[in-house]
């Protein structure tokens, strides 16, 4: 088995593409009879001139020293015992079943061999082959109450009761020596076994083999096999149970026992206490789990839980631009991007500082944003948006290059230490819902949100841990109005709390961090408090036609805007 370009059974493999390989094998001594595709490399085989039954006409450990001979010389996955089964051509390779790859056939060259063919690969020492072996054999007592009542079965009358029409002798006495190994029996004990003489399983072996040697060589040769059968058995069971383990991606645990998992885009969660079968054939997308492979994978969730640790499910973080230390976290529906120190990282798991994520819409592109990252300039895109938000008749000519900053900065709040609110004041005509809706929300799309008829709690609630960029347009002065801006004076300097419902430990608070944007005919500063967060722009009437952002062209700016804004965010 001669894999490229992937994890072998225990190491990586060899050879970095199939072409390597092919490469490898064409030129091997000894040209093999067929090559197989297996879907992560190929399979040799080579072809005999006639049968050779092993256990008699060639040992075991001589068959197999032909293969690791072959396999050291091949740099060849190292799994060399008679029982492993390679892949048929026509069939399919489902180590991963959502991807299923033909096996074909690559070159048939019809050659045949001689066992004397290989003997230029590996010599053979007969004397290490029987010292392999456990030949010092000898009969003892046996209590055979471990073995199923098939198994005695088998051994007593030779008949199977699984299958009663089967009468190959050689078939059962490996059945019967496969339990017996299984059941941890020792050599003596199944050497007895099989040659007592009161027991029809002895009869072949007593007949056919004449000597004592022959017939120790022959129970040594079958309790070998049987060893390497379990040894394979269990490889598979282990490689299967690591399969389902990766099939599982755990978050971490909730202070009231519930397992967080990560599948398909969904977080599931489950209580660890009640977690049952149907729950992991769920969760790994397969029909049956049984008892033991169940229990393996309940310590495997325990371990990871305690690796991961404690989740915040109730302190989630939602769409938006987020700074943490020197690492930004972009969160634009079910893509979470790190960025440090100028890398792009696509996150898997959706947990980010034992907070869990929150998905809701897409709002940018993050494959444009990967492809602009390091190319866009950030002199470039200010002077784009400086000549957009130009097209707008301000009072003042000189704040166009500020209103551009506040723009570029709209999606980076959470970051800032200190957020101004930014006040729009036009009459009727001047573009001031336009230009929200031109600017902020065209490019921003589902980030920005219009919250023009919220009641303070429920705008809150909308904001409350997010990057959204709130929107107040037709902002003309209420009560409710004037409560609001009351409500949201915290927002200005760190991250604000706003409580909610009773005091206690039942309390839950909202945490805004946000550089609210209002329009108005009239100005919505009542007091000092406020006065001092506002930025006041005024618009006079529009006097040309706006050329509005394209679609792709305010994706393209948006993905430059956060591009630039963090490879620049030390200097700004």
């Amino acid at each position: 088995d001669v894999e490229a370009g992937q994890d072998g059974h225990k190491k990586a493999s060899y050879y970095k593409t199939k072409e390597e390989a092919l490469a490898a094998i064409d030129s091997f001594i000894v040209r093999p009879s067929m090559i197989i595709d297996s879907g992560h490399g190929f399979h040799c085989l080579w072809l005999f001139r006639r049968a050779h039954s092993i256990g008699e006409e060639i040992s075991l450990e001589r068959y197999e020293a032909i293969n690791r001979g072959i396999q050291r010389a091949l740099k060849a996955d190292d799994t060399a015992d008679v029982s492993r089964l390679l892949r048929l051509p026509g069939s399919l390779n489902v180590k991963d079943p959502e991807n299923p790859i033909p096996v074909t056939i690559v070159a048939h060259s019809g050659l045949r061999y001689e066992l004397e063919d290989f003997n230029c690969i590996t010599p053979i020492d007969e004397s290490k082959e029987s010292a392999a072996m456990n030949l010092n054999l000898s009969p003892v007592k046996v209590n055979r109450k471990r073995l199923s009542p098939r198994i005695n079965g088998i051994i007593k009358d030779c008949i199977d009761s699984r299958e009663p029409e089967n009468t190959d002798r050689s078939a059962m006495i490996q059945a019967v020596v496969s339990a017996m190994v299984a059941a941890d029996y020792s050599d003596n004990e199944i050497y007895s076994v099989l040659t007592d003489p009161d027991l029809k399983i002895s009869e072949k072996i007593l007949t056919e083999k004449k000597s004592d040697a022959d017939r120790k060589r022959y129970v040594a040769l079958s309790i070998r096999k049987a060893r390497a059968l379990i040894a394979s058995q269990k490889e598979e069971e282990e490689d299967r149970l690591h399969f389902l383990k990766s099939k599982l991606t755990i978050l971490g645990y909730t202070k009231d026992h519930k397992v967080l998992f990560w599948k398909k885009g969904t977080i599931m969660e489950f209580e660890l206490k009640k977690l049952c079968v149907d729950n992991l054939c769920l969760l790994t997308d397969i029909s049956e789990i049984d008892k033991q492979t169940f229990s393996e994978l309940k310590k495997h969730i325990r371990e990871e839980c305690n690796r991961k640790g404690l989740i915040k499910d109730s302190d989630k973080l939602r769409n938006g631009i987020w700074k943490a230390g020197d690492e930004f976290i972009i969160i634009s529906g079910i893509d979470v991007l790190k960025v440090r120190q100028g890398t792009i990282t696509r996150l898997d798991e959706p947990v980010i500082n034992g907070r869990v994520v929150e998905f809701e819409d897409s709002w940018l592109d993050t494959h444009l944003l990967e492809e602009v990252f390091s190319s866009a300039s950030l002199e470039e895109v200010y002077r784009n948006l400086v000549d957009y938000v130009g097209f707008w008749n301000w009072e003042d000519p000189e704040m166009v290059p500020f209103v551009a900053s506040f723009v570029m900065l709209s999606a980076f709040q959470q970051a800032m230490k200190w957020r101004p609110w930014i006040h729009i004041q036009a009459k009727a005509g001047s573009g001031k819902s336009l230009f929200f809706e031109s600017v902020l929300q065209q490019i921003y799309g589902p980030l920005a949100i219009r919250l023009d008829e919220a009641t303070p709690f429920a705008a809150a609630q909308n904001l409350d841990r997010t990057g959204k960029i709130a929107l107040f347009d037709n902002f003309e002065p209420t009560k409710r109005r004037e409560h609001l801006l009351e409500m949201f004076q915290p927002s200005s300097r760190g991250t604000g709390v706003v409580p909610r419902g009773t005091t206690g430990d039942k309390a839950k608070n909202m945490k805004i961090h946000h550089m609210l944007w209002f329009n108005s005919v009239i100005s919505t500063a009542s007091t000092n408090a406020s006065d001092t967060r506002i930025v006041l722009l005024r618009l006079r009437q529009i006097k040309r036609v706006v050329n509005i952002l394209s679609t792709p062209a305010a994706e393209r700016i948006k993905a430059e805007i956060i591009a630039v804004i963090i490879n620049n965010w030390k200097t700004i």
